[in-house]
């Protein structure tokens, strides 16, 4: 059985399974999004007929990291979780709204909540979703892989994965612009969102919870398991979802980068650290025209101080970091894994490691899967970081086989840990490493 595409692609359809599957080859994915850019990206909304790859998030792994991601942003750590219960915004005594592992999956959970609340309005939104799941990450990310190549790069700010639950009749912000594009993934109910070109800021009754006037004037993207649904950065959107719960996955691709911030952030840094902490003991600085002597001082001391090169070092490594985790940000924390033994067995499980030097060549910055880590030079560490990115099975001890010493064998099995613990490589030989549907406490 095959499936016609709107732009254009037409493939087998696959059975949902633990692995993110296209729904065509290789060749036709990258005619999908020849086809998206010029017709829908930054352009116009619209239902584009089913994702160029299956993400399988009816699957149990799915309810997993929800439920944990829920659990974590209860706690302020890494998702953030917004919980409204009958219009009022909930921060404390959230744990009896949020999913529940007896629940069995989204239908039990929007079930129970349905019940829990006695016919009042709710909702439960949830950013930074793959913060607590690799393997989320790593479905996100090979879905935009084809987007972004025929893009050429990454939108300014950051992609990030978002699921939306409830019935309610608006969003909580009403009409709204987050100045991020977005996939839409229907999960389960009847949920829809209304949309407006960027122009009709003018006469929307923008960021208030009635817009029932403006209702049907708006392109309305209805939920769906089938078919994909995509808004540019600059549109208007509401959701609804008011007759029955419903839960929706959105992929968000953001615009909001500011490249002087990451500049300020390093050039505080150099300031601070040539002036040195503010002095509890300073004198009275008396009122008048003239600058106070410490910040005559600070000031003569803060312009030798600076300087370009660790700046750029600085904007390097957080460039690496973003391209490391193909546009998006705030990536798990490493895993809890043993180090790489020398005869263990080891493959690039499927980013490339990026690395460069400093300006100085003496620290070398390795980045893989979100994660950066600043390493002693040796002229041997890029070959070797090289040889691994060819996605070839290999060990320790033959990435090193050319280097005598132990300086070069510590510096690279320092770097293989850090890559191990950031799953940007598998461990073939020992079991430990889990596989793509891992959903455990080693398994994101």
């Amino acid at each position: 059985m095959t499936s016609a595409h709107p732009t254009g692609i037409t493939g087998p359809d696959t059975a949902r399974t633990t692995e993110p599957r296209p729904i065509a080859t290789a060749t036709d994915i990258e005619a999908y999004w020849r086809a998206f850019v010029p017709r829908y990206w930054e352009r116009k909304a619209g239902m584009l007929g089913p994702a160029p790859v299956d993400l399988d998030l009816t699957g149990d792994w799915f309810f997993r990291v929800f439920t944990e991601a829920a659990h974590a942003g209860d706690l302020g750590r890494g998702p953030l979780l917004q919980l409204s219960v009958a219009g009022q915004r909930l921060t404390r005594g959230r744990a009896r709204f949020l999913p529940r592992a007896e629940d069995g999956g989204l239908g039990g959970y929007l079930a129970r909540m349905d019940a829990l609340v006695e016919g009042a309005e709710w909702s439960v939104a949830l950013s930074r979703l793959h913060s607590v799941s690799y393997e989320l990450w790593e479905r996100a990310a090979r879905f935009l892989e084809g987007l972004w190549r025929e893009l050429g790069g990454f939108p300014s700010g950051f992609a990030d994965t978002d699921i939306f639950l409830g019935r309610y009749a608006s969003s909580a912000a009403g009409i709204h612009c987050d100045n991020a594009g977005n996939f839409m993934f229907g999960l389960t109910g009847p949920k829809k969102l209304v949309v407006w070109p960027p122009q009709d800021r003018t006469w929307l009754p923008l960021h208030r919870p009635d817009w029932s006037a403006v209702a049907d004037t708006g392109q309305v993207l209805p939920a769906s398991r089938t078919d994909l649904g995509y808004f540019p950065s600059q549109y208007w959107h509401v959701g609804a979802s008011p007759e029955h719960s419903s839960a929706q996955f959105n992929i968000a691709m953001f615009f909001d980068g500011d490249p002087v911030a990451p500049l300020v952030e390093s050039l505080t840094s150099q300031v601070r650290s040539a002036v040195g902490p503010p002095s509890q003991d300073a004198a009275p600085e008396p009122p008048g025209t003239q600058l106070p002597p410490a910040t005559e001082r600070a000031l003569d001391s803060v312009w030798p101080a600076l300087d370009r090169n660790v700046a750029r070092d600085h904007l390097l490594a957080q460039w690496l970091k973003k391209s490391s985790a193909q546009g998006f940000g705030h990536l798990p924390p490493p895993l809890d894994l043993p180090p790489v033994r020398p005869a263990d067995r080891i493959r690039l499980r499927r980013y490339a490691v990026l690395h460069s030097p400093t300006h100085d060549g003496s620290t070398f910055l390795v980045a893989a899967n979100g994660h950066l880590a600043r390493l002693p030079a040796h002229p041997a560490l890029p070959t070797a970081l090289d040889r691994l990115n060819e996605g070839g099975v290999t060990t320790a001890k033959e990435l090193a086989r050319e280097q005598a010493g132990e300086e070069f064998a510590d510096i690279l099995a320092a770097t293989l840990y850090r890559l191990r613990t950031w799953r940007a490589i598998d461990v073939l030989d020992d079991g430990a490493e889990p596989g793509p549907d891992a959903v455990g406490p080693t398994g994101r």
